[in-house]
Order: structure tokens, then C-alpha cells, then sequence
């Protein structure tokens, strides 16, 4: 299978986050279980990586996991690709309507990888997705898999 993957969008530092502030605090959720083998995989996976690069483990926040999960099984049964949905909400309007409050976010998606090895390899392949993984002012995150629709929603709160 081909391996895509594509960020929200090329801004001047080819980085895509929201510096928006929103209203809503953003308490802290300790880690909880994940469910699913390849997300509990592609974690582990992506918090050693972020470890190697001089970053803190991102906390798992089950709320930004449903909005990640939501938003990849929308893609497999919708048959789209994108970070905006058919409805037109980008990821930090879904953020906002699960009640997440954040001052900077980020989304990174892929579609074709069959194991948390493969998603994290295209990830880090990317320097625009790459980079989402490694800012360290990301401290919590979600992660989505549905078929081979996987979404991983990051959010600092400064």
C-alpha cells in the first residue's frame, strides 16, 4: 500500500498548529488505557521517539482520543482524506466541540499503514509531521484508528 500522508496546512513555517488561545482550561487527564494493541503500540512508539529528541512523554487524554478516533472512522466511512471533514470542521473545531481546551494543537493523518511502525515511520519521514512530534510544547494527545485511517491529535497548553 502506499504510504500518504498530509498536514492540515503549509503555514510560513511549514508547521501546522493553532496559537489561538481557547476559552476553555484545559485540565490536565492522566493516562488511561488504550484499547485498541496498535494505538497502545504506536504510542509507546512515538513517546520513546520523543524522548530521543529531548521531549517529555505526551499524556494520553481520552477525550482528544474519541476526537481522533471520530475523525478516522469519519474517513474510512466516508471515503475521504483530509483534516477537514465533509462537514467542513477542521481538527480544532472538533477539539472545541468535545470541550478540549488547548493554546496550540495539531493533527497529523495517514492512510495506508497497517502497523505503529509504519504510521510513526511516515510520520517522522515528513518534516512537517515530524515536527508536530517533536514540539515539546505538546503535551498531551490522542490517537485514532480506523482501518488504516490513523489520526494523531496533539494539544499544549502554552
Amino acid at each position: 500500500m502506499k504510504l500518504l500522508t498530509l498536514p492540515l496546512a503549509l503555514l510560513a513555517t511549514g508547521c501546522f498548529y493553532s496559537p489561538i488561545v481557547q476559552p476553555r482550561p484545559a485540565p490536565r487527564v492522566e493516562s488511561v488505557a488504550v484499547r485498541n494493541a496498535k494505538v497502545s503500540d504506536f504510542v509507546s512508539l512515538v513517546n520513546r521517539h520523543r524522548q530521543r529528541a529531548g521531549c517529555p512523554a505526551l499524556v494520553w487524554d481520552g477525550r482528544i482520543a474519541t476526537v481522533a478516533q471520530m475523525h478516522s472512522n469519519d474517513m474510512l466511512n466516508n471515503n475521504f482524506y483530509s483534516h477537514k471533514n465533509p462537514r467542513g470542521q477542521s481538527p480544532f473545531d472538533r477539539l472545541g466541540a468535545a470541550g478540549v481546551g488547548f493554546a496550540r494543537a495539531a493533527e497529523n493523518i495517514a492512510h495506508g499503514q497497517t502497523s505503529a511502525q509504519q504510521a510513526l515511520s511516515a510520520w517522522v519521514g515528513s518534516s512537517r509531521h515530524r515536527r508536530n512530534i517533536e514540539e515539546c510544547r505538546y503535551t498531551r494527545h490522542g490517537v485514532g484508528l480506523a482501518g488504516t485511517y490513523w489520526t494523531h491529535v496533539f494539544t499544549g497548553d502554552r
